[in-house]
């Protein structure tokens, strides 16, 4: 998901955010624009951390809370969570959006660059009822019942 959000970032004037869920124990949320990574945070439990090594590319909690419109005091509980799921339903409260709507990777296969369609389709995929001026693709987020 990295190299699409870090490959469309290169091509269109607004940030770029991708997320993954990964086997129901880790969220990764990273925002791209113009190609480099600008915040990323890492959802998880800590002995999760400490046995695969994760580690955040870029902490950077003020352009992650510009980038997504989020007041100072929900970001900061927000970034205290470490279980996964909980990550992702209060991302969706704080982007009034529900992230567990797409259940598969926009685009399961692409080379980049992002061709127009392939932006043009996720634009009317998404069609959010608000300005959200962040693009966003999402690999694996689907909510076992």
């Amino acid at each position: 998901m990295k190299k699409i959000g870090k490959a469309l970032s290169r091509l269109i004037e607004e940030p770029v955010m991708t997320a993954g869920y990964i086997n129901e124990e880790i969220f990764e949320l990273s925002i791209f624009e113009n190609g480099d990574i600008q915040a990323e945070r890492i959802f998880c439990e800590q002995w999760m951390r400490n046995e695969y090594g994760l580690k955040e590319e870029r902490l950077n909690d003020d352009y992650l809370r510009e980038a997504l419109d989020i007041r100072t005091e929900d970001l900061d509980d927000f970034i205290r969570i470490t279980n996964p799921e909980q990550a992702v339903d209060q991302l969706s409260e704080l982007v009034r959006m529900s992230i567990w709507s797409i259940s598969q990777p926009i685009f399961s296969t692409v080379n980049p660059p992002a061709t127009e369609e392939e932006i043009t389709l996720l634009e009317s995929t998404l069609n959010p009822p608000f300005d959200f001026p962040v693009y966003l693709f999402f690999d694996n987020l689907f909510k076992n019942e």
